[in-house]
């Protein structure tokens, strides 16, 4: 069984060590070089490395001259990271809803405080899937909503059936929607209008009024007991 090191069996410092030392010693604090933070992340904002430029996005203390640099970046994971930050400007996040890669434009799209311009571009995005995320963002307006009631998925129409930015002009042409899907989606909502309510009732499609009798029933009951 081997033993374990003693420590009087460690060599000695060697010379080599003794003139580090002493040349350490020697050194005053006022000549040892500050590196401050901002320089630092300017340095790795060049870092060979996407997936280190990409990490750089979520520091709160990111420079804007960095961030901006960074959503020029040729990676097209750098410049997602910046668009998904919650510390990006929602003027480089304008910006970036216009990049030319989806994954970017998604990201803009998931970011909670995009802007509305910048959501208003992306409501006219060839990708379904885009259109939908605008239409589930908390922030879009209602003139935007209004835009995707017309848009040609269904997901779409559906998703902005169940905002609750959507106004009671463009909810009632949604309730007679050509896919059901969509009618049923406002039935469905928490809050509606009496105005609404009563076109429900009276639609066409015999499942759809019974979903609308239940929800004003529903209705109905939920306000005698807030009452």
């Amino acid at each position: 069984m081997s033993k374990g090191i003693r420590f009087a069996d460690r060599a000695e410092p060697t010379e080599v060590h003794v003139s580090f030392r002493r040349w350490r010693a020697q050194i005053r604090p006022e000549e040892v070089p500050i590196v401050h933070q901002s320089d630092l992340l300017s340095l790795l904002a060049d870092h060979p490395m996407a997936s280190v430029r990409a990490a750089l996005a979520d520091n709160p203390n990111l420079p804007m001259t960095v961030r901006s640099k960074l959503k020029h970046d040729p990676d097209p994971d750098v410049r997602a990271a910046v668009a998904q930050s919650p510390h990006t400007s929602k003027a480089v996040l304008r910006q970036l809803a216009s990049d030319p890669d989806v994954d970017v434009r998604l990201a803009v799209a998931s970011n909670p405080n995009a802007p509305p311009n910048a959501l208003s571009h992306l409501a006219t995005d060839v990708e379904t899937v885009i259109a939908v995320l605008v239409a589930r963002h908390p922030t879009v307006t209602p003139e935007v909503l209004e835009r995707l009631s017309c848009h040609e998925a269904v997901a779409v129409r559906i998703t902005v059936a169940r905002h609750p930015m959507t106004t009671d002009h463009v909810l009632r042409r949604l309730a007679d929607d050509e896919a059901l899907e969509v009618a049923i989606a406002v039935c469905l909502r928490e809050v509606l209008s009496d105005s609404i309510m009563d076109h429900l009732v009276h639609h066409a499609d015999a499942d759809v009024e019974s979903l609308a009798r239940r929800a004003q029933f529903r209705h109905s009951v939920a306000a005698q007991l807030a009452e």
